[in-house]
């Protein structure tokens, strides 16, 4: 397990921001669920899903 860290800094860029929060994710997830966030980070890279922002 992973012990306690700082909290991430805030990130602009809304792509980015996404894939930060899918990598933080991907860390516990089942292997089905590793698969989406793999595919939903090749969209997000490939230009292909737009992250929308939440306030």
């Amino acid at each position: 397990m992973h012990g306690h860290t700082a909290p991430r800094p805030s990130i602009s860029n809304p792509i980015a921001a996404r894939i930060a929060d899918l990598s933080d994710e991907y860390l516990t997830a089942s292997e089905g669920r590793r698969e989406e966030i793999g595919e939903e980070i090749s969209g997000l890279i490939a230009g292909r899903i737009i992250p929308i922002r939440q306030s």
